[in-house]
This record gives C-alpha cells, sequence and structure tokens, in this order.
C-alpha cells in the first residue's frame, strides 16, 4: 500500500538475503544438505530460526519453504523424530500449517503429516523423549536444550539454570506450544479422515490445558507461572522472585494465549499486558 512504499527496498534487500543464505555442504543425518541460515557465517542447524525463516519463505517462495519443512522433519525409518538443534519450540508445525493453508494440496498434507505427528508426539514422550517426566501433565524441554522459548536470557530462565533446578521447574511456553501444535494437526487428521489421531489430541489438549490452569496461573499478577515440583514430580507452587512475585511476568507468561485456552477474565489480563506501556509493550 501506499504508505509502505519508503520501506520497498529494504524490504527487498532483506528478501534478497534471505534467499541467498545458503550453505553448502551441511552434513546431517548421513547426508550433505543445501541447508539456510539466519546468516551465512551461522553455519549451524538451528531448528527453531529455520521454522521462522521457512514462514517467511512461504511468502517468498513456496518451493523453498517446502525444502525447509522437509529437512526438518522425518518419516519414521529415520533415526531422529525430528532435526533438532537450538530451541525445541515446534516452529515447523506451524510452517506446515502455512503451506497447507496457502496450497490446499491433499498430496502435501499425506506427505508431511506423518512427519509432523512424530515430531509431536516426540515433543509429548515418545520414542524415549525426556519431556514428560513431571506428574503435573506439564512439559520441559531443558535436557534437549537449555533455552525453552528462542530467548536465550529470560530471566526466569537464567534463574532455573543458575540455581540448578531443571529437573523440578517447568516453564509454560513448551506446554503452550503442545496444545497449539495439537490443535493443526487435529485440523491435518479432520481433513485426512485419522479419528483416531483425533481422539489422542483431544485428549492430550484436555491434560495440557488442565495442568496450566490448575498449576500455573496466578490470579494476582495476571501472568501464568513457572511451576515448581517434588522429587516426586508433582506440582507444588509457582516460582516467585525473592519479593514473593511471579517470576514469570514476561511473554512466556503470556504464552497460553496463543494455546486458545485463557478464560475471558485471563485473555483480558494477559492483553493488557502485552498492550499496556511499561509493562510489555514499547515504542517498538
Amino acid at each position: 500500500n501506499k504508505a509502505g512504499r519508503k520501506y520497498h527496498l529494504s524490504q527487498q534487500l532483506m528478501e534478497a538475503t534471505t534467499l541467498t543464505n545458503l550453505l553448502y555442504p551441511t552434513f546431517t543425518v548421513n547426508k550433505y544438505i543445501k541447508h539456510t541460515t539466519p546468516g551465512k557465517k551461522w553455519s549451524s542447524l538451528y531448528t527453531w530460526d529455520s521454522g521462522f525463516i521457512g514462514l517467511g519463505y512461504a511468502a517468498l517462495n513456496p518451493g523453498r519453504a517446502l525444502e525447509s519443512l522437509n529437512a526438518y522433519t522425518m518419516d519414521a525409518s529415520e533415526q531422529s523424530a525430528f532435526l533438532e538443534h537450538g530451541t525445541p519450540l515446534p516452529v515447523q508445525g506451524y510452517l506446515f500449517n502455512e503451506l497447507w493453508n496457502k496450497t490446499q494440496n491433499i498430496e502435501f498434507l499425506s506427505y508431511f503429516y506423518p512427519r509432523l505427528k512424530r515430531y509431536y508426539d516426540f515433543l509429548g514422550g515418545a520414542e524415549g523423549s525426556p519431556t514428560r517426566k513431571l506428574k503435573s501433565g506439564l512439559i520441559q524441554t531443558w535436557d534437549i536444550f537449555y533455552n525453552s522459548g528462542g530467548w536465550d536470557d529470560y530471566s526466569p530462565q537464567v534463574f532455573v539454570h543458575k540455581e540448578k533446578l531443571e529437573k523440578s521447574v517447568a516453564p509454560t511456553v513448551n506446554t503452550s506450544h503442545q496444545i497449539r501444535f495439537a490443535k493443526l494437526l487435529k485440523m491435518a487428521a479432520w481433513q485426512l479422515g485419522f479419528q483416531e489421531d483425533i481422539k489422542k489430541y483431544d485428549a492430550d489438549i484436555g491434560i495440557y490445558t488442565k495442568a496450566l490452569q490448575r498449576h500455573s496461573w496466578d490470579d494476582v499478577s495476571g501472568y501464568y507461572g513457572y511451576v515448581k515440583h517434588d522429587s516426586n514430580g508433582k506440582a507444588t507452587e509457582i516460582l516467585r522472585y525473592t519479593s514473593g512475585v511471579n517470576y514469570n511476568m514476561g511473554i512466556d507468561g503470556c504464552s497460553p494465549l496463543i494455546a486458545g485456552i485463557c478464560t475471558p477474565d485471563q485473555k483480558k489480563k494477559i492483553i493488557g499486558h502485552l498492550f499496556t506501556k511499561g509493562r510489555l509493550w514499547t515504542d517498538h
């Protein structure tokens, strides 16, 4: 539109950079692949970053977006449930949904659905995954990677590692994304006629929702909190700062909003934090 014309050149340059940040050869899963990275000097495979790059590709070059999704998801014959490095949030699930929305291609859906389901199942504890050790129903991914939500220096996360609380504390972001992931795959399962899968997703959504609402919501602060557990894996209380306030008064504390599980009152409070200057809203 007219207001955006002055940004056209900068967007064109960003598109060109995104499309040419390609590394070859990158060796992984016993083969060489072409790989897109956040920058040409950053040669590592990154699950979280590449999911977002794929989403960008979906607007620029759907074929490249599909290649990215294919590189990070695995079929049943391959050793790993998905190509994992870095923050283990299922951004590929969002890329999968974006490409399905754009193409409505049933061949695409049939090919990628079992790959994404394997990814989802692993994050839910399948194949020896360490994500479901706690009895509260909350997911934690500390054993996979130190970073739960793509925020390296997020205060409560730093505190958990500093105090070596990884075995007993769960954030909200992983469980929140797992709910949304289940909802995306449930739609795909409906389209493909997989009724038993739909029942499983519904059951999982119920368990994860109950866990967040029962153990994590802090009505006083209006945020969801990191949840502490005892030695038996049972939830005990919300992780609090030395002053007694909820330590998670940041984006993690708002993450159940994207899962679509908040009550009207919870939604009102969280959106209030997000759009209020002096809380989470900034000029940028």
